[in-house]
């Protein structure tokens, strides 16, 4: 394992064994309902417009659309303040 230099957040030099990491994952709901109007839908149809608006698209972009991960290094003052944020569900 790595260690911790600097803080990604204030850019604070972090002494050995005083750091955090922090790891989050952004990705699409997984959670995936068909209804009756969905099954009942001309499916090639609907595969061909979609590729059809998607044939200009970023790669890159689309996936980063799906997921994507953050991995950063935290000082224990923006440990504490990360984590306060997030208890009060204040995401940005």
């Amino acid at each position: 394992m790595r260690q911790i230099h600097k803080c990604d957040g204030c850019s604070k030099h972090i002494k050995k064994r005083q750091g955090y990491r922090l790891r989050i994952e952004l990705f699409a709901c997984e959670e995936v309902v068909l209804d009756q109007e969905d099954l009942q839908q001309d499916h090639h149809k609907a595969i061909q417009e979609l590729c059809e608006q998607l044939k200009n698209a970023d790669p890159k972009k689309l996936e980063e659309d799906i997921y994507v991960s953050y991995n950063l290094n935290l000082c224990k003052r923006c440990r504490d303040t990360f984590s306060e944020r997030i208890k009060c569900k204040e995401f940005i």
